[in-house]
């Protein structure tokens, strides 16, 4: 029986009978059987990826570790500045705040002194004033015009205070400038540090550092699968640290943003607003002795300035930031005097004013309410001093798991292409 021809064979090659031959294994057979085989040529080897796949991974993963520890560490660095100010706001407020109560003062010992006080804290109060718009000025450079605007209208009330020691008119001048120039003023950066405390930089927020964790752990992950794909080895060493130096650098910034933010708390709000309180209730004061002396000078007071004046002991009542034992004692000799003020008995309240009790019941409140004030501040100093100590070393930390792990994640997928050339 004759065997069947296989016409893929080369001419002269004998048929090989068995199994059936691969159609991938035919060329070579024919080129095996050519007569010359300088005529032959071996087919095209298509070119390797693994190479370019490799470097592609190399780049992803020290990438991923480098933009995530720029982004922690730069976050860290952020907050620290912020932290680092944030003391600041409470010390420029108190400072506002004893600026703008010396102004008012002064004025009310001016009144008094022209109904029979003799007293020489009128020059004080105004210096003292003056060296506060000069310490603000140099705190906050950025309000420099409006103090320095300040500063001059201090000059002109002043001048007016001190021009004539007897004159109501002098008095009335200088109260025009106060009223219209320098609490207005005055109470425009209050509220400017007020809206300020409650601003908050990018950098309190953790999302960002949350999405750049996630991100760079992903790809990681990404890369050791890839990895293990192109090497056939189930772990590369260099990018598994790598992936751990990731995890402990977001570990860390995500820690310091917690720190930095309560540290935050601590100084823009709880004490901030002690040193608000305690404020408000000084200048409530002061201001309840400016409508109490001028009336007493005036020896006239309307139904809406008692309204008034009512309402600002009630701020002292309620003011729940102020030291109690002295408001307390404070509270019961200006209620003397605006029990007087209501019979429109002005020689009574002018008497009232001037003893030696409010006297002393507003030397004690003044030194307490400065007490409470440094207080604060100063807890709020040390709570963020502390913090901005502790984000400085987990900064550090952070730069160094960050060079760590993008020079291992390098390594690691350099030894693979190393083996595979």
């Amino acid at each position: 029986m004759t065997q069947p021809t296989n016409p893929n064979l080369a001419p002269g090659l004998a048929p090989i009978v068995g199994p059936r031959i691969s159609s991938r294994l035919m060329p070579l057979l024919n080129m095996a059987a050519a007569p010359n085989l300088t005529e032959t040529s071996l087919p095209a080897l298509q070119p390797s990826t693994t190479v370019s796949r490799l470097r592609r991974v190399q780049a992803l993963v020290v990438i991923a570790v480098l933009v995530l520890g720029a982004i922690s560490a730069l976050q860290l660095f952020d907050l620290r500045a912020q932290l680092a100010s944030a003391p600041q706001l409470s010390a420029q407020y108190d400072r506002l705040a004893t600026i703008e109560a010396d102004l008012t003062e002064a004025g009310n010992l001016a009144s008094l002194r022209s109904v029979g006080a003799t007293s020489a804290e009128v020059t004080t109060r105004l210096n003292s004033a003056a060296a506060g718009l000069v310490a603000a000025a140099a705190q906050r450079p950025s309000d420099q015009g409006t103090l320095g605007e300040l500063s001059a209208a201090t000059t002109r009330y002043g001048a007016a205070l001190l021009a004539n020691p007897s004159s109501t008119q002098q008095v009335a001048q200088a109260d025009k400038t106060l009223t219209t120039e320098l609490l207005p003023k005055l109470a425009a950066l209050r509220a400017s540090l007020q809206t300020e405390a409650t601003q908050r930089s990018w950098s309190y927020n953790s999302i960002v550092l949350w999405a750049a964790a996630l991100l760079a752990i992903g790809a990681l992950g990404l890369g050791l699968v890839e990895l293990a794909r192109l090497s056939h080895r189930y772990l590369n060493i260099g990018v598994a640290v790598a992936l751990v130096a990731a995890i402990v650098i977001a570990i860390t910034g995500l820690a310091g943003v917690d720190q930095a933010s309560a540290a935050d708390t601590t100084s823009r709000t709880t004490k901030f607003k002690t040193v608000v309180g305690v404020a408000d209730g000084r200048l409530a004061l002061a201001e309840y002795r400016r409508s109490a002396t001028r009336a007493a000078l005036a020896k006239t007071i309307s139904a809406e300035a008692l309204k008034a004046q009512a309402a600002l002991l009630g701020r002292l009542q309620n003011n729940a930031e102020l030291p109690k034992a002295q408001a307390k004692t404070l509270l019961t000799q200006y209620q003397l005097v605006q029990a007087a003020f209501t019979k429109a008995a002005f020689t009574e309240a002018t008497a009232a004013l001037m003893v030696k009790e409010t006297i002393a019941a507003d030397a004690a409140f003044a030194t307490a309410a400065a007490k409470s004030t440094e207080a604060a501040i100063s807890a709020a100093t040390k709570k963020s001093s502390d913090a901005v100590t502790t984000l400085l070393v987990e900064a550090g930390f952070v730069l160094v798991f960050t060079l760590l792990g993008a020079a291992v994640a390098y390594l690691g997928v350099s030894t693979r292409l190393k083996e595979y050339r």
